[in-house]
């Protein structure tokens, strides 16, 4: 159809069914040529005497249609009026417009041909738009072949709608699989920096560790080195201790021999003041005894035991603080050892928890990789499903094409057909 009438194509829907149907407004949008082969078509037997006229009347148009020529349908209001006086229809202005708006049947200020030689030959609207067209035969093949080019593109348009549909879907799924393999990748990336950072960490605990057991070596070493001065200074000052001791053992025992006399003397002297004269006498007598001991050997045992014991001391004095500073460094060894001893477990608790965290965020480095090892296989598998079905959505965009092309090829067959004006 001429693209000029389009427009009134869709207006004519409204018209009167029998006069301005739509089967007339599709006839005025065809070729001049068409038009009158279509005319001649319905109206032969009537108009076989009419058809060199009737050609005249579309070359005629042909001519004055200077934008359309032969491919157009209608002419305005102007080139009908030419169009009319070249047939000696001489009108004036007004009545040009008059006769133009009986003529124009669809009130679109505009003159077909096939408004034209309806009101010229005052044709039967309705027999006209329904009229056979061309060779029986041949308008029976194509319109059979229409209708097989009809159902081959109805097939293509439903398999090309269900390979954009797959297409569609596939698309999607491999977006939804690039995701899914970032995401993987991501996760496989912080995985790895974090086994890393624990392989970091892990270093540094067995460094750290590795300084403890060293100061506790040393602290051991040390704390031995102690001991064994300890040692020597206890055996250097163990003769010097023997005597001293032995001393004070033997001033201890002379005190305990002075503390048992004194005692003695004073129970005898209370016993002689008090209780019966037999027991009073008594204790005179024995308390007589004692006092006639002579208690000078045990002053002088004491006396002499005393300065010895002093002397002693004296030389055991600085065996005995080599011996106690012996001591005060050993102890201090030893608690430097326990120190570095405890320091040395802490470490090596910290560096097996570092172990333990770099062998977890090995695992979940090797389960990231196999993550995004198995994502990528999916993205892949989707490229090449997505790559399938644009290759399917192409073939059929192909095969709709070409139905196209063969529709197109039997519309215009059929044309072709009802355009053949019939011999009878």
């Amino acid at each position: 159809l001429s693209p000029v009438c389009l427009g009134s194509l869709r207006r004519a829907a409204s018209i009167n069914a029998e006069y301005m149907g739509e089967k007339l407004k599709a006839l005025s949008c065809k070729p001049y040529a068409a038009q009158s082969t279509w005319f001649l078509n319905a109206f032969w037997k009537e108009r076989d005497g009419d058809a060199e006229q009737i050609w005249k009347y579309t070359e005629k148009l042909v001519e004055l249609d200077e934008k359309n020529g032969k491919e157009g349908n209608e002419v305005d209001e102007f080139t009908a009026h030419r169009f009319l006086e070249n047939f000696g229809e001489t009108l004036t202005v007004s009545e040009m417009r008059k006769k133009l708006k009986e003529i124009d049947i669809d009130f679109n200020k505009k003159m077909s041909l096939t408004e034209y030689l309806i009101f010229h030959f005052t044709a039967d609207v309705h027999h006209l738009v329904n009229a056979p067209q061309g060779n029986k035969d041949a308008i029976e093949k194509a319109q059979r072949l229409l209708a097989e080019a009809q159902a081959a593109l109805q097939k293509a348009s439903d398999d090309l709608a269900a390979a954009r549909e797959a297409e569609t879907a596939v698309t999607k799924a491999e977006a939804a699989a690039k995701a899914a393999e970032d995401e993987a990748i991501a996760a496989e990336d912080a995985a790895r920096a974090a086994e890393d950072e624990a392989i970091a960490a892990e270093d540094a605990a067995r460094a750290a560790e590795a300084e403890a057991v060293e100061a506790e070596n040393e602290a051991k070493a040390s704390e031995a080195q102690a001991i064994a001065a300890e040692d020597a200074a206890r055996e250097l000052e163990a003769p010097f201790k023997a005597a001293d001791e032995e001393l004070q053992h033997a001033q201890s025992e002379l005190s305990a021999q002075e503390d048992a006399y004194n005692n003695e003397k004073a129970r005898l002297e209370q016993a002689s003041e008090e209780g019966g004269l037999v027991s009073r006498n008594r204790a005179k007598n024995e308390l007589k005894q004692l006092l006639s001991e002579d208690p000078l050997p045990l002053r002088r045992a004491q006396i002499t035991t005393e300065a010895a014991r002093k002397k002693a001391e004296k030389v055991r004095a600085p065996f005995k603080a080599a011996t106690e500073n012996a001591v005060a460094v050993r102890e201090e060894a030893t608690a430097k050892r326990e120190a570095a001893q405890a320091a040395r477990q802490a470490a090596e608790e910290r560096r097996a928890e570092a172990t333990k965290s770099r062998e977890a965020a090995e695992a979940s480095r090797q389960e990231a990789e196999a993550r995004r090892a198995e994502a990528s296989a999916s993205r892949e598998a989707a490229e090449a499903r997505r790559a399938e079905a644009a290759a399917a959505r192409e073939q059929a965009d192909q095969a709709v094409q070409a139905a196209e092309d063969a529709f197109k090829s039997a519309e215009d067959y059929l044309e072709e057909a009802k355009n053949t004006v019939a011999r009878r």
